[in-house]
């Protein structure tokens, strides 16, 4: 329990100072208003490393890339695309939705006063389906035309094939139709552009272990000062980001790695900023009682829980339904996330749900599956199965999941660490039978494509048949809204019922910062929208 309102938590004094001891504070919540203020923003995990198509880490990893390098575009969290690297609304899908034109946004530019163009998209494209180049995520290349399923040019195919470049356009040519809405939100986060007047020289094979990455240039409001590896990345803002005006006083922005434990006194003791979305929703409303804590849930929730499982371990969907059934996700919503939790069964937060797919807590019928599916030799009760848990409120989950299956002979065991020594072990190798895992999930209907379905891609529940991968992509191609929102329903049942994941509950979702925050609006909303908060909207009162 926290203290209550006025009083300072002396007990973890001594344990957050130490913690934030690395932390430059230059000007936070002293000095004149016209001096330069430091922005701290509190990960509850590592980075592994700052090329961005690199690294297990992944969302520490994106969440540590989109404050340097540029996205196609800024979307908000009502799901609204804005204009960033490229301008959406003077951006076109051709008539049969296998090639988008995006028009490039000229006023921004690289962190040496370098013009961005886009000769940089083409450059990045040209690099990263190098088939000399090694690394985790360039997968996701495998969308465009005349790249394989590995991300490389394919033999005989011209990076032209790929994308093509004309003036301030550039055009991307894919292998499945879309549009520009569902390539945006389905695709944004995972195509970083990359500087070719800094890299051109350098052999592609080098790229992603290149001393530059030591020190990269950005385009993004900030650009790298220094860097304690695992530890801390300590930013001076980027002068030429066209956003900057007049109206903030953020001159440094420190990205520090801190346990959960003291990012709430660190908020409260003035040393900490903003922290990103580790704790659940019942903290963070407990967390606002305190003198220093300002915060306020979202108007949707944007994040959910889901069980990863390893679909090469446990192989026969109705293992996977068993485990399903005997999640009690009423008492996790209730009793550990304090009611700021929704049970679902599904992956959808907007319009397309599908309202027939109900989540079900069934013990007696999960015994059931379990037993054919052992009959079958299928199955093996002797055999624990293998948990990969994060430290936090997964761990009660699982506490609670483990109980459960116990009671129908069952046994769970739980190796418990962090996101990125779990998640990451999860995704290269399946290292565990399941894993509860913790995200993001935006209004488009197949979000989880890419990181979860993609067979290409080192996905959490080592899927590899293309199936579900397939039906996103005619999801994609579908122009008719009716049609379209008939696949998805037919794609959420599929999912529902292969259970190569299981979806578990939706939070609350929450902005937690300090009350030293002042807003140019007036509140907050126009800051903290999206991953990337907007640091220009607002300033760091004395």
């Amino acid at each position: 329990m926290f203290m209550k309102k006025g009083k300072r938590l002396l007990a973890l004094f001594l344990t957050l100072v130490l913690a934030l001891s690395t932390v430059s504070l230059t000007g936070c919540g002293s000095g004149s208003a016209s001096e330069g203020k430091t922005f701290v923003y509190a990960m509850g995990s590592s980075w592994d490393t700052l090329f961005p198509y690199g690294g297990s880490a992944e969302d520490y990893g994106r969440s540590t890339w989109e404050y340097m390098y540029g996205t196609f575009a800024l979307i908000d969290n009502s799901d609204e695309i804005l204009d960033y690297m490229v301008i959406p609304s003077e951006s076109k899908a051709a008539a049969d939705g296998k090639s988008i034109t995006f028009k490039v946004n000229t006023a921004m530019k690289w962190s040496d006063g370098e013009a961005y163009t886009a000769n940089d998209w083409l450059y990045t494209f040209k690099t990263m389906t190098d088939p000399s180049v090694v690394c985790t995520m360039k997968n996701y290349f495998n969308i465009f035309k005349g790249v394989d399923a590995n991300g490389n040019l394919e033999s005989g195919a011209s990076i032209s094939d790929a994308i093509t470049v004309d003036g301030d356009t550039l055009t991307v040519y894919l292998d499945d139709a879309t549009n520009v809405d569902s390539f945006l939100y389905t695709y944004n986060n995972f195509f970083f552009v990359m500087p070719e007047h800094k890299l051109k020289d350098i052999a592609p094979a080098e790229i992603p272990n290149s001393d530059y990455w030591n020190n990269p240039i950005t385009t993004g409001p900030f650009v790298l000062e220094s860097e304690i590896a695992g530890s801390q990345l300590t930013f001076k803002r980027n002068t030429y980001f066209p956003l900057w005006d007049d109206y903030s006083n953020i001159e440094k922005f420190v990205i520090k790695v801190v346990g959960t434990d003291v990012m709430i006194e660190g908020i409260a003791s003035g040393e900490i900023s903003y922290v990103m979305s580790t704790l659940s929703a019942n903290d963070c409303a407990e967390a606002v009682e305190l003198d220093g804590v300002s915060g306020e849930p979202m108007e949707e929730a944007t994040m959910i829980v889901f069980m990863a499982i390893n679909n090469q371990t446990i192989s026969d969907s109705r293992v996977r339904r068993a485990l399903d059934l005997a999640l009690n996700r009423d008492y996790m919503c209730s009793q550990i996330m304090g009611g700021h939790a929704f049970a679902v069964n599904t992956f959808e937060r907007s319009k397309y749900l599908n309202k027939d797919i109900k989540a079900e807590y069934n013990l007696k019928k999960a015994k059931e599956l379990l037993d054919a599916a052992a009959a079958d030799g299928k199955f093996d009760y002797s055999k624990p199965i293998q948990a990969g848990i994060v430290s936090g409120f997964r761990e009660q989950i699982a506490s609670v999941l483990k109980n459960d299956l116990a009671s129908i002979g069952v046994t769970l065991n739980i190796t418990t660490g962090d996101a990125t020594t779990i998640n990451g072990k999860m995704q290269d190798s399946g290292a565990y039978d399941v894993c509860l895992v913790g995200g993001g999930m935006t209004a488009d209907p197949t979000w989880p494509m890419n990181a979860l379905l993609n067979p290409a891609v080192s996905n959490y529940s080592q899927i590899k048949d293309s199936k579900y991968y397939d039906m996103c992509l005619k999801i994609n191609s579908e122009q008719d809204e009716t049609k379209r929102a008939e696949l998805v329903n037919e794609f959420q049942k599929v999912m529902y019922e292969d259970a190569p994941y299981v979806f578990v509950f939706t939070m609350e979702s929450w902005k937690l910062y300090s009350s030293s925050l002042e807003f140019e609006s007036g509140s907050s909303s126009g800051t903290f929208t999206g991953t990337m908060p907007r640091f220009w909207t607002c300033k760091i009162k004395n």
